[in-house]
């Protein structure tokens, strides 16, 4: 076995998520945690829901998935594979390196985390752009997305999702992306426009 997620793993997951973690502890009774996490707002839910049957989504591409966080990197997988989506995955930027060079232009989407040790999220899109320049890249991100368009990190066929994700929000975009859906240049309307 493992040594499990650590209490200071929990509290940045929640923190980062805009959560609470609360305690209450007794002798001889034991210690009980309580983690608060933000509803999600009606409009946000109502983007996120999916069609009854998420196998609109389904592909057979190959997918790398570069997320240094091993939960998230496994349902995205597991969400991947589920709808026939072959998939590869890397632990941090210097693995997804590895991994791209042994599979070269095979690869038809790039989806990672932005801030990774070894080899950040762009750094790993820029090698494999460099060799597939239309490469597809979805960003994912617990930093809030104003935070990443400031750092200019989003180019042309480039996306990014928030943490933490849902299934239906990550395959739509992965199929988007495959597709062309998001055209070059493309910019999303501010809300209210």
């Amino acid at each position: 076995g493992g040594t499990g997620l650590g209490l200071s793993t929990v509290y940045g997951i929640v923190q980062q998520s805009g959560g609470l973690v609360g305690f209450q502890s007794a002798p001889g009774k034991g210690t009980e945690f309580r983690i608060y996490l933000p509803h999600l707002a009606l409009e946000a839910e109502a983007d996120d829901r999916a069609p009854a049957d998420l196998q609109a989504y389904a592909g057979t591409e190959l997918v790398l998935v570069a997320e240094d966080q091993e939960p998230v990197r496994q349902i995205v997988r597991i969400w991947l594979e589920r709808r026939g989506y072959r998939v590869l995955e890397a632990a941090d930027g210097q693995v997804g390196l590895e991994v791209a060079a042994a599979h070269g232009r095979e690869i038809q989407l790039l989806v990672t985390d932005v801030v990774m040790p070894n080899a950040s999220g762009p750094d790993l899109a820029d090698a494999l752009r460099a060799r597939d320049p239309e490469l597809p890249v979805i960003y994912i991100s617990g930093y809030p997305s104003e935070v990443i368009a400031n750092r200019g990190l989003l180019g042309p066929g480039m996306r990014l999702l928030e943490k933490p994700l849902s299934e239906a929000l990550l395959l739509r975009a992965v199929r988007e992306s495959l597709d062309g859906a998001i055209k070059i240049g493309a910019r999303v309307p501010p809300k209210g426009s």
